[in-house]
C-alpha cells in the first residue's frame, strides 16, 4: 500500500505545463484554462501534503477510519469516473454560461498527468471556504486562478477544501478516496448496496422485525430512499445493529413515545409499515441511534 501511495505522489510531483481545470453543471462540463504555478501552489501541493500524512487501506463503504485514505480497484464501482475522459473531450470553454443560464455546479475536477483529483462542489462552500477559482469572460494569464470564483449575484463561488475528496489514476483506473462521506455521489454504488439490500427478506424472515403482511410495502418504500439513506440501511444490516431492536423489541412502544416517533406496533412489538409510518424514524430505531445526554438530560437522536 505504501509503494502504491507513493507512486501517485511521484505522479503528482512530474514536472508539467499540462494541467487543466473543469467544472461539472447539471448541463455541461466546462474546460477552465488556468495558471499552472497557482494550480500547484492552491490544489497540488497540499494534495501531496495530504497523501504523505494518510495511511491507504481497502475501501469499505461502511467504515470512516481517520487519517486514512480508502483504495477503490472494482471498476463497476468506478464507471462515473472512468467515464470524465469522454466528458473532458466534449466540454466547452465559454464557462461564463454557467452564471448566464443559472446552471448548477456539481463538481471541480483538475487533470494533471493522467492524474485527475475530483471536488464536490456544496452550497455550503462559500462559509467555509479555503480554495477559490476565478472566472472571467477575459482575464490576464497568471491572474484567473486567485482567491474566488465569479457568480452573476455577488462574484464569488468557493471551494470548502483544497485537498480533493477523491484522486482518480486514469492508466491504473484506480481511485483514492479521501473523503468517505462524498463516495455515495462520485463512485457508483448501486453494485455493492443491491447486494447488501438482498439480505433484508431473510434477516426478516428469521427475525420479525416488520409484521408480515406489511413487510413488502416497506421493501417498496427502501427502493426509493435516496443514496444516504440507503447507506445507512445496509450499514444497519452490514453491523447487524437490528439485533438490538430484536432483542429489547419489549422496550419499542417506550422509545416511540420519549421521541414521538411515526412507526406502529403490532401485539407482537413487530413494527406495522403503512402509508404514514416515517421511514427515517424506523431507520433510527434499528440503527439505535438514541443518546441521552449528561448535560441538558435530554435525550436525543443521532443523525448520522
Amino acid at each position: 500500500m505504501k509503494e502504491l501511495k507513493q507512486k501517485l505522489i511521484q505522479k503528482l510531483q512530474i514536472e508539467t505545463d499540462n494541467i487543466t481545470d473543469y467544472l461539472e453543471t447539471d448541463k455541461n462540463v466546462y474546460r477552465i484554462e488556468t495558471n499552472v504555478e497557482t494550480n500547484k501552489t492552491i490544489f497540488v501541493n497540499p494534495t501531496i501534503e495530504s497523501l504523505n500524512n494518510q495511511e491507504l487501506v481497502n475501501f469499505d463503504i461502511y467504515q470512516d477510519k481517520k487519517d486514512t485514505i480508502s483504495l477503490i480497484t472494482d471498476e463497476n464501482k468506478l464507471s462515473n469516473l472512468i467515464e470524465l475522459e469522454s466528458k473532458f473531450n466534449d466540454s466547452q470553454t465559454t464557462e461564463t454560461n454557467i452564471f448566464k443560464n443559472k446552471e448548477k455546479i456539481k463538481y471541480f475536477y483538475l487533470k494533471l498527468n493522467n492524474i485527475i483529483l475530483v471536488y464536490r462542489y456544496t452550497s455550503r462552500a462559500y462559509l467555509k471556504a479555503k480554495a477559490f477559482l476565478k472566472i472571467r469572460q477575459t482575464v490576464e494569464l497568471g491572474q484567473t486562478k486567485e482567491l474566488e470564483l465569479i457568480t452573476e449575484e455577488d462574484d464569488r463561488i468557493t471551494l470548502d477544501k483544497q485537498s480533493p475528496d477523491l484522486i482518480f489514476d486514469m492508466d491504473m483506473k484506480q481511485a483514492f478516496l479521501l473523503n468517505v462521506k462524498q463516495s455515495e455521489y462520485i463512485i457508483d454504488l448501486e453494485v455493492a448496496i443491491d447486494k447488501l439490500r438482498e439480505k433484508f427478506p431473510d434477516i426478516q424472515k428469521e427475525n420479525r422485525i416488520f409484521s408480515k403482511d406489511s413487510f413488502e410495502l416497506f421493501e417498496k418504500k427502501i427502493s426509493s430512499l435516496n443514496k444516504t439513506r440507503i447507506r445507512k440501511f445496509v450499514k444497519m444490516i452490514e453491523e447487524e445493529k437490528y439485533h438490538k431492536f430484536v432483542e429489547h423489541r419489549n422496550q419499542a412502544v417506550k422509545i416511540k413515545e420519549r421521541y414521538s416517533l411515526t412507526i406502529e406496533f403490532n401485539d407482537c412489538n413487530e413494527i406495522v409499515f403503512g402509508p404514514d409510518t416515517s421511514i427515517e424514524d424506523i431507520l433510527h430505531l434499528l440503527a439505535d441511534d438514541y443518546v441521552q445526554s449528561y448535560l441538558d438530560e435530554e435525550s436525543r437522536v443521532v443523525d448520522e
